[in-house]
């Protein structure tokens, strides 16, 4: 303390929350720049600090020949002046108190200086410090409902997840963790619910921890920092994966739904597909679940009069004992066009529960696990259950509702792109014979198709004679091609068995005709052959014959050249979001990247205002009640990495779209048509749109969609 009072230059003054450690250290700064960082051997820091959070070159003190001293911090670096970061040169005032890192707590001292401080009396401490901390986390969520226990909460994470990302970039793991809300709800004290922590890996998998697990994993975490830290900041050890902190092996709560049991009251039959929703309120799948009633002997009918559990008057089942059948049938994952990667689970089992308070049977019902790594994994699983309806039973009946859990291990591939360990390894294999044993049954079903495709056709019409079937008119149609020198060929690809449709391969992309089209054009095109071969005799070449009107091999009707996706989630934070997202073909059999598109979601006032960064929310659950604006803006298209940069082109082209969500549905808006035949045609469209935000607006943003269509007319080859 005597050394503080006896200080005469600006400088810091260590705080923290053991009384007897604070204020013991002190940290003069001279006139000129004080460069404040981690150990640096080939540029050293005046200022040496190796905790938690202390980056290379993390902060500047500059003490100017004027009296005045000021703080600018490192890039990437946490340095807080008065709870807030510091992103632009701060000045420093008399007892202003300042973060270094994670857990570097100081208050600034200006000797004869005092009376432009701020004037509390006493010196701020460390709890004041931290306090002011975690308010300005608390302002910067801006959401007044939470409750003071949830912003405490949060404050908490936030600056815990801020240390295990530190962590991650020192032992250089591409992971990176954030702090979020789930099961949030409303009560007289404020919104509650769950803090959670979201785990995004270098390839873009993200799992949900509980706080619980996030917490346990990061003592480890900091326990190998440390480690690492006493080792001189050396390469970092490996770990096995079912060692590693930072990689999950274990298995997750995927998401949870529920039924509702009304219609048990009057023992009626329930069948749903419900949503299986995420910890972050995000659609993960459909689970396909059925209750059905059963008489006592646990038989689910044809029922007589006598053993009919039916009742009209839910009032008969009082004291009486009912039976019925829980069935878990399959669940069915969500797919993102943008990603198309198979399950990122695999070993998924499925846990329901009643919460009737007063069924002796109140526990947790598990379905067997099934292995394999599917985007549909079927369980069909059953259980018979009994209950004596008292009249609390009878409430939950009427009003509650049967809870469903579905837990899964992820994908080895979803949490790392190391090498193979032998953890890693023995679950890569589980899953690549699980898909082999889907390829081949797949296999065996095609065979099956084109075996059929293959049997003579009994249907043909006069152009296409009872000789013929579909394959030797198609072996036809690409002879007379190639004779004539046009770059098409004709197809019939395993997914086009039995719907009737043509792939037509052309220089240009890939179109789908209906078989009667293509019958239709078939003596055209021998037509054309007999010409080819009268002007082929004359002189006149196949370089000539591209003016020919009624070309059966081009065609100009309007065509669905493709189809693509753009996503909603934007919206949640109120942040703009400028994609390309690729246009697959509309072809069923034949799916590939034919374009890409340029577009961009904005959101917006009621004028087309777009909001700034300053505008952008934390939670989507921030915009209930209001209405968001937003524009969409269809900037152009790009043929370049498809295969129309060659020959075929599109005379004009044009693009509409919808917007849709679960329960927000619009009718297709268009963009104007570009005659010009360009590789790159340009819309320079937008339009304004909003949505009405109640809860399933908001759990549904994640997943919200804006479905695109690219469309064409066939130029002349």
């Amino acid at each position: 303390q005597r050394r503080v009072h006896g200080e005469k230059l600006p400088h810091f003054v260590n705080l923290n929350e053991d009384l007897r450690l604070a204020e013991t250290l002190v940290y003069p700064f001279p006139v000129g720049k004080t460069i404040i960082g981690r150990s640096n051997k080939k540029d050293p820091p005046n200022l040496e600090f190796n905790g938690l959070g202390i980056t290379i070159n993390h902060c500047i003190i500059e003490n100017t020949s004027q009296g005045k001293v000021f703080i600018t911090s490192g890039s990437g670096s946490r340095t807080l002046v008065n709870g807030v970061q510091v992103t632009a040169r701060v000045e420093l005032r008399h007892q202003f108190r300042v973060w270094l890192g994670n857990n570097y707590a100081f208050r600034f001292c200006f000797p004869g200086k005092e009376s432009l401080g701020e004037g509390r009396t006493p010196d701020p401490d460390y709890l004041f410090a931290q306090d002011e901390a975690s308010k300005e986390v608390s302002k910067a969520l801006n959401d007044t409902r939470l409750s003071t226990d949830l912003h405490h909460r949060l404050s908490e994470a936030i600056n815990k997840v801020h240390q295990a990302n530190v962590i991650a970039t020192d032992l250089k793991k591409e992971v990176t963790f954030s702090a979020k809300l789930s099961r949030q709800y409303e009560t007289p004290q404020g919104m509650k619910g769950n803090v959670v922590v979201a785990v995004t890996y270098q390839n873009g998998g993200t799992l949900v921890w509980p706080w619980e697990k996030f917490e346990s994993r990061l003592a480890v975490m900091t326990m190998l920092w440390q480690e690492w830290q006493q080792m001189g900041g050396v390469e970092p050890r490996t770990l096995p994966q079912n060692e590693d902190p930072f990689i999950d092996l274990e298995s997750q709560l995927i998401g949870e739904g529920i039924v509702y049991l009304k219609p048990l009251e009057n023992m009626l039959d329930i069948s749903a597909k419900i949503s299986v929703i995420s910890l972050l309120s995000k659609v993960e799948g459909k689970l396909n679940v059925s209750i059905m009633p059963c008489d006592s002997e646990g038989s689910e009918g044809p029922f007589d009069e006598d053993n009919d559990p039916y009742v009209e008057n839910p009032e008969e089942l009082l004291g009486k004992v009912i039976t019925f059948k829980v069935k878990v049938h399959d669940l069915v994952f969500e797919v993102d066009l943008a990603n198309p990667q198979a399950s990122k689970f695999y070993r998924t089992f499925v846990r329901y529960i009643l919460d009737a308070e007063d069924w002796e049977d109140q526990q947790w019902n598990e379905v067997p696990e099934n292995p394999e790594s599917s985007l549909k994994v079927v369980y069909e699983y059953h259980k018979l259950h009994k209950m004596k309806v008292n009249k609390s039973i009878l409430d939950h009946l009427r009003t509650g509702s049967l809870r469903l859990q579905v837990w899964g291990r992820p994908c080895w591939d979803l949490t790392t792109n190391n090498k193979y360990s032998s953890d890693g390894m023995k679950n890569h294999v589980e899953i690549v014979a699980s898909k082999l044993k889907n390829a081949e049954e797949q296999i065996l079903v095609l065979k099956r198709e084109l075996e059929t495709a293959k049997r003579p056709n009994q249907d043909n019409n006069s152009n296409n004679s009872s000789s013929e079937n579909r394959f030797e008119s198609i072996n036809e149609a690409n002879s007379i091609a190639f004779e004539i020198g046009k770059e098409t060929t004709f197809l019939i690809r395993p997914a086009d068995v039995g719907s009737g449709q043509v792939t037509v391969r052309t220089g240009g992309g890939v179109l789908s005709w209906s078989w009667e089209k293509f019958i239709e054009r078939l003596p055209q095109m021998r037509t054309r052959l007999a010409d080819y071969q009268k002007r082929s005799m004359s002189g006149v070449f196949a370089s000539s014959m591209s003016a020919w009107d009624d070309d059966p091999f081009s065609d100009p009707e309007h065509q669905r050249i493709g189809v693509a996706e753009v996503s909603l989630q934007c919206l949640g934070s109120l942040t703009s979001s400028k994609v390309e997202a690729y246009v697959y073909s509309s072809s069923k059999s034949n799916r590939e990247i034919v374009a890409k598109l340029s577009a961009e979601v904005i959101p917006c006032n009621s004028n087309g205002k777009p909001f700034t960064d300053a505008d952008a929310v934390e939670d989507p659950i921030m915009l209930l009640g209001g209405t968001i604006y937003f524009m969409v803006k269809i900037n152009g298209a790009s043929f370049e990495n498809s295969a129309t940069k060659n020959s075929l082109a599109y005379e004009k082209t044009w693009v509409q779209y919808k917007v849709n969500t679960k329960d927000h549905k619009e009718s297709w808006s268009r963009t104007q048509e570009v005659f010009q035949p360009l590789l790159k045609p340009e819309y320079k469209y937008q339009k304004i749109h909003s949505l009405e935000v109640d809860m399933p607006v908001v759990q549904l943003l994640s997943v919200g969609k804006i479905n695109m269509e690219l469309w064409g007319t066939r130029g002349v080859t």
